[in-house]
């Protein structure tokens, strides 16, 4: 080799091959699924047991927003009851459950006239797209509790009393609500419907 010349030797790269993950069995795969699955199952039922409830429908008092056999979610989390939600009510430990809409909550005022079937809270009417209307000429039926503020003219006007709420079924002839009842507390409320399961799913409003 001429002494002019200089040698070059380019380094090979050396990379260590990689490790190979040993190879699972069906068995280990199944078991890691079902695994996962009991997380799944568990975590739905505390969600369940502590967020959310699974109620159906009985009876016809909120047609035509909600109707006989409807399954909905409800939920009372963080809930404070305002003007147009759907709750469901507990109104004692021997009677059954009953669904209504909130139509004013502690402090506001209240005022119904039967002969239009229009509602006021605070001043404001109310836009109740939502209430299965009557033939005309059919009044809004009346019951004891708001009878007791009813007027010649066929209205009412009264205040919510502090932690109480005012509600009313959409199918206000066909509805026991809280005409007849009074005030609700806000302890006697299950929770608010946020969502229909069946039989047409979405959101309730």
């Amino acid at each position: 080799m001429d002494e002019n010349q200089i040698e070059t030797v380019q380094d090979e790269a050396v990379v260590a091959p990689k490790p190979q993950k040993p190879k699972r069995g069906a068995a280990a795969t199944a078991c890691e699924y079902a695994e996962t699955f009991c997380y799944a199952v568990a975590l739905m039922i505390v969600l369940f047991l502590f967020v959310f409830r699974y109620v159906t429908v009985v009876g016809e008092s909120m047609n035509d927003t909600l109707h006989n056999s409807d399954n909905l979610i409800i939920s009372d989390l963080f809930y404070e009851p305002k003007t147009g939600d759907i709750v469901v009510i507990n109104r004692s430990s021997r009677a059954k459950p009953i669904i209504k809409r909130v139509i004013a909550t502690g402090g506001q005022t209240v005022k119904i006239d039967f002969n239009t079937w229009e509602v006021w809270v605070d001043g404001n009417q109310l836009d109740e797209s939502y209430v299965t209307l009557h033939p005309s000429g059919v009044t809004m039926h009346n019951s004891q509790f708001t009878s007791q503020f009813t007027t010649a003219d066929n209205t009412c006007e009264f205040t919510v009393e502090d932690g109480c709420i005012f509600v009313l079924g959409d199918n206000r002839n066909n509805s026991q609500d809280s005409r007849y009842y009074g005030f609700f507390t806000r302890h006697e409320i299950v929770g608010r419907v946020i969502f229909r399961v069946t039989p047409r799913t979405g959101v309730v409003g």
